[in-house]
């Protein structure tokens, strides 16, 4: 019997499948929940940015969120996770319509599973019409936008995104004062504040900021790892 042969192609086999399973590259996903609803000036919604390792161990993931500024403004503060101990960037700029925010595990105790990665506050501009979408920036194979870094490689394991798309609706109007006619008599004649008082709505004032500050994870690895 040649039994040596087919041992041989078993051995072989089981070779090639346990090389392919080593090489299995995670695909982990952020996404932003939830990915509809309504906003206005006065009203937030609030996003939640989750990450799924899918299995991945991860020593940080960083994540940058681009929005149109003449729509949707970020509220301060933003609310980090509890999935990484340090969150060493937070920033809004809403000149340019974007958001970075960086969480890095403890050395030696790296985050797999799903979780919370933070929390963010949306708004309309006040006047703004239509939708306005907050888009999780990501291309895969770049490492200067939305990342995941895998721990001991370092390599992103970042595979999809999931964006948010918000319809705005107007704040509402003032209501109308009411004054009694001067003279003569009759019933109180309805009149309109003037625009100096009540009337239109109110301004929304944001600060200008210093710019944005991107402490990406990549450039914080010298530091951190």
């Amino acid at each position: 019997m040649k039994i040596l042969p087919k041992l041989s192609l078993t051995i072989a086999l089981s070779g090639v499948f346990l090389f392919l399973s080593a090489t299995t590259v995670s695909a982990a996903t952020l996404s932003l929940s939830p990915t509809s609803g309504s906003v206005t000036s006065t009203t937030p919604v609030t996003l939640t940015i989750t990450l799924d390792t899918a299995g991945a161990k991860t020593d940080g993931t960083d994540i940058r969120l681009v929005f149109d500024p003449s729509k949707l403004q970020a509220v301060d503060p933003i609310t980090a996770g509890t999935i990484y101990s340090t969150y060493p960037a937070k920033t809004i700029d809403n000149t340019s319509g974007k958001v970075v925010i960086s969480g890095i595990a403890e050395i030696g105790k790296p985050y797999t599973g799903k979780g919370t990665f933070a929390t963010v506050q949306f708004k309309a501009v006040s006047g703004a019409t239509g939708t306005g979408t907050v888009t999780i920036d990501f291309t895969q194979g770049s490492t200067t936008d939305s990342n995941v870094a895998e721990n001991g490689t370092n390599k992103d394991v970042l595979t999809s995104v999931q964006n948010a798309t918000l319809t705005i609706g107007g704040a509402a109007a003032p209501p109308a004062y009411t004054t009694p006619a001067t003279g003569g008599s009759g019933s109180a004649v309805p009149k309109a504040l003037p625009a100096t008082a009540f009337g239109g709505p109110l301004a929304m004032l944001f600060g200008s900021g210093t710019g944005l500050v991107s402490l990406g994870l990549w450039g914080l690895r010298k530091r951190f790892f």
